[in-house]
Parts: structure tokens; C-alpha cells; sequence
């Protein structure tokens, strides 16, 4: 961006520098621990590091991509970057037992590498033992 100012006649040029930084960590908050009964669920928060630009936030779950929903917001962090927050919200399921969730962050800024967390999902669910009549 660049400004024009004009001081006794002559045109200086006031270059506005605005530092680029990629995201340097990201942090998994939430509840990964639940009782699978069809209605819990499993709630996660990724959130980046201040950045600029801003961070792109994926999610994958067991290796593979996650293309559902999410909800993503964003603030104001330090030295004029954005932090990004992202929701993740999956209905316990006791086939999610075991599953690695991760979280990955990377903006647009050449030659940085993403950053990842992950957690591992305990789903916990209740087993009816059912009696055998022996005839």
C-alpha cells in the first residue's frame, strides 16, 4: 500500500509495511472423551496461532480429509495478525473409538509449513450382555 504526501512541493512515497507470518502452533480444546448414545457429541475447538494472513483450518480423521461442516471464526491476535478458530461438532458414534482427529493450520504465505495437533477419541458405549437359555 502506498501513501502520497506532498511536503513544500515535493512527492514522498510512505510505504505501509504489513508483517507476514504463517502459524507457528495450533491448540485441539474440547471434549474427545463421551458416551456414544446417538445424541452426544463430540465437540472440538482447533485454534491457531496468531498469523497473517490469516490461517486456513482443515480437519482429518484418521488420515482422511474431513469434508463435513464447520464453524469457523476469527479475531484479532498479536502483532496485527488473525486468530482463527475452528468448531468441529460430530455425533458419538462407538465405531469412533480410536479414531486420531487432527487439526491442521496453514495460511497463504509462500514456503511455510502447516502446523498439526490431534487427539485420539475415547467413545464409550454400553454393552447389554444378554442370557442364553440352555434348554
Amino acid at each position: 500500500m502506498y501513501k502520497h504526501h506532498i511536503i513544500c512541493g515535493v512527492i514522498c512515497h510512505l510505504t505501509i509495511l504489513t508483517p507476514t507470518v504463517p502459524p507457528r502452533y495450533v491448540n485441539i480444546s474440547g471434549q474427545y472423551s463421551v458416551f456414544a448414545n446417538g445424541v452426544n457429541t463430540v465437540n472440538l475447538t482447533c485454534r491457531s496461532e496468531s498469523s497473517n494472513p490469516s490461517s486456513i483450518i482443515s480437519w482429518r480423521i484418521s488420515g482422511e480429509r474431513y469434508t463435513g461442516s464447520t464453524q469457523t471464526s476469527t479475531f484479532t491476535g498479536e502483532y496485527g495478525g488473525t486468530v482463527t478458530s475452528d468448531l468441529l461438532v460430530l455425533t458419538a458414534t462407538r465405531e469412533m473409538n480410536g479414531q486420531v482427529v487432527e487439526c491442521v493450520a496453514s495460511n497463504s504465505m509462500s514456503g511455510s509449513a502447516a502446523v498439526n495437533k490431534d487427539v485420539v477419541l475415547e467413545i464409550y458405549c454400553k454393552y447389554r450382555l444378554l442370557k442364553r437359555n440352555d434348554a
